[in-house]
Order: structure tokens, then C-alpha cells, then sequence
């Protein structure tokens, strides 16, 4: 049984109701969110609700590591194909030294993009 059939069973006699409006955000998105976080959860089969919670913010931690390396090694290699060309081979490593620790850095929620 797949993924999809599995979440759709766990629905069980909930109600389970789509509204199609033309406005895009109005559609079939929140059926799939509650299929799939239902096929998630049951998958997760752990003893509680905060052991299901780690073991699953491990995992989706675990997988952006991957695709972040993933993404990091596609950009290296097209700057080294494409950018290298362009620079006249004049890119350069360069080592930034004397960062702040991350526990220091304050973002403000607004900024202005101008």
C-alpha cells in the first residue's frame, strides 16, 4: 500500500470536505497536507507525541543536510564551469576572519529592501 492510500485510510470517519474557490490558495493544497501529515505521523509509530516530534525534525534536519551539500556542490561546480570564464580567471577564495558568534547577530523583523 502506498503512501497516499495509507494517509487517506487514516482519515477514518473524519469528514473529510474540499472547497474548490478560484482564488489559488482556496483549493486542493490543505487535502494534501492532511493526507500526507496523517501518512507522516503514522509512519513516525513512536511512543509519544514529543518522541514522534525529535524524530522527525531529525530526519528533516538530517535530509536538508544532504540537499544542502547537494546544493553547495552544484554551485561550486557551476561557478568553477561558468563564472571562472567570466572573471578572467581572477576568482579568488577569500577567508573572512573575526565574525561574530551567530548568538550575537540581531536581525530586526522589519528591514527595508531599498
Amino acid at each position: 500500500m502506498d503512501t497516499v492510500t495509507h494517509g487517506l485510510q487514516l482519515l477514518g470517519e473524519e469528514t473529510f470536505d474540499l472547497y474548490i474557490a478560484p482564488e489559488a490558495a482556496n483549493c486542493l493544497y490543505y487535502g494534501s497536507e492532511v493526507v500526507t501529515n496523517l501518512a507522516i505521523a503514522s509512519e513516525l509509530a513512536v511512543g509519544s507525541v514529543e518522541e514522534a516530534l525529535d524524530k522527525l525534525v531529525g530526519d528533516v534536519s538530517r535530509v536538508a543536510g544532504w540537499f544542502l551539500q547537494f546544493a553547495s556542490g552544484g554551485l561550486s561546480a557551476f561557478a568553477a564551469r561558468h563564472l571562472q570564464e567570466h572573471a578572467g580567471g581572477s576568482l579568488v577564495e577569500v577567508e573572512i576572519e573575526d565574525l561574530p558568534h551567530i548568538d550575537q547577530v540581531r536581525i530586526p523583523f522589519f528591514v527595508r529592501s531599498n
